[in-house]
């Protein structure tokens, strides 16, 4: 089994990628009601990444208004 994150060690700078399963689950916590602060302390996520992942999710599931 593997990690959901998988940590790259580039010189002084670590670069965590994540799944796509992995960030849909998170958003989908945010999206049931638990707050973005608590997501992000609890999985050591950085705020601008999980905002991104939000809005990725908010612009497939907002209906296109013309």
């Amino acid at each position: 089994m593997f990690s959901l994150n998988v940590i790259h060690e580039i010189g002084l700078t670590c670069l965590a990628l994540f799944t796509d399963e992995f960030k849909n689950q998170m958003v989908q916590l945010y999206l049931n009601g638990k707050p973005r602060a608590e997501i992000i302390r609890e999985y050591d996520l950085g705020a601008s990444a999980f905002d991104k992942w939000v809005k990725q999710v908010s612009l497939l599931i907002t209906p296109l208004t013309t």
